[in-house]
């Protein structure tokens, strides 16, 4: 399913743009259907749109892993100095931070799915 927050990312829409811009200069040339180039485009911006979500995937795992690794050696050197202990905290609080975002995106991903159609929808809306 499409993470509608991408489309909020102004680099995002530049980049599938550019992508779609570029495919159909390519593509264009007059011997296929305009169904056809619909449907190949539909699924060339299918692959942008998994590679941006790969991507950034790669990136956030990649800092929660540093940030793990970086709370782990304050941790074995805060107890000698009261500065690593502040390093510790703060580090741990951006750690959170990183935690809290992804949980946000995934209960406005939720929070859009519950409504979408049928009795209990209209129920739920009721409450």
């Amino acid at each position: 399913r499409l993470d509608v927050g991408l489309l909020a990312d102004e680099g995002v829409c530049w980049q599938v743009g550019t992508v779609i811009q570029g495919y159909v200069v390519l593509n264009n040339t007059g011997e296929v259907t305009a169904t056809m180039m619909w449907e190949a485009l539909k699924a060339v911006v299918k692959e942008e749109f998994i590679s941006i979500l790969a991507h950034r995937e790669k990136v956030e795992w990649e800092k929660r892993a540093r940030l793990v690794d970086e709370i782990l050696r304050v941790d074995q050197w805060y107890s000698m100095e009261e500065r690593l202990l502040r390093e510790r905290q703060r580090l741990q609080m951006e750690f959170g931070l990183v935690f809290t975002g992804k949980a946000v995106k995934q209960l406005w991903s939720a929070r859009g799915a519950v409504y979408e159609c049928g009795k209990k929808a209209s129920r739920m809306l009721a409450h």
